[in-house]
């Protein structure tokens, strides 16, 4: 099991070593590609309905306008946030900012929302030059799976490294933990017990 993940983050890792100093054209360029694949009409509706079926919560019409809103969302959000290089300056004080990404971010998400936590938080992790590995929810893995392989294709379409964006096949509470591990932030979205499996891996 450690084997698995620890392949899957070393593949992350490499994948974000060849975006980390990309300029900020790219990474736009990146983050629209990945979001346009996302928000399309027929990309939605297959992700919400099988969403739908896995979990059997939710209604597929809503799921549909969830998972566009959200990427959508997302995307005005940050049209014009700059995320590389130098992003701030202070010339009276002599102060310089720039932006760093973290590295690999391990995402655990519901089986409430296997395909738009994804979305939202994907083209956001894109956004600032860092890899995602998602830790899907038992009940939902198929949807979770398919929500990444979708942004695979965005990302080999235009030359972007694929395993910027990765998903644990075969789930577990074990192999959640391990991720959030052995990667360099994590984030998780869930309820008590999700917070206990958080706080076991040492990174609240």
């Amino acid at each position: 099991m450690q084997n698995i993940v620890k392949e899957m983050y070393d593949r992350a890792r490499k994948a974000f070593e060849q975006v980390e100093f990309w300029p900020q054209e790219k990474v736009d360029e990146m983050v629209a590609a990945v979001g346009w694949e996302w928000q399309k009409d027929g990309t939605s509706r297959a992700l919400a309905k099988l969403a739908v079926d896995e979990s059997g919560i939710g209604v597929y019409e809503d799921k549909v306008a969830k998972i566009k809103a959200k990427t959508r969302g997302s995307l005005w959000d940050m049209r014009n946030a700059k995320t590389c290089g130098l992003i701030k300056e202070d010339k009276k004080r002599g102060i310089k900012i720039f932006a760093k990404p973290m590295g690999v971010i391990a995402n655990v998400v519901p089986c409430t929302n296997p395909e738009s936590t994804i979305c939202a938080l994907g083209v956001n992790i894109l956004k600032t030059r860092n890899a995602m590995i998602v830790s899907p929810h038992p009940r939902t893995q198929r949807s979770s799976y398919l929500t990444v392989e979708y942004a695979r294709k965005a990302l080999k379409r235009i030359g972007a490294p694929e395993d910027l964006m990765q998903c644990i096949k075969d789930t577990s509470k074990e192999k959640a933990t391990e991720l959030m591990r052995v990667c360099d932030f994590a984030i998780a979205t869930g309820g008590a017990a999700l917070v206990k499996v958080v706080y076991a891996a040492g990174k609240p």
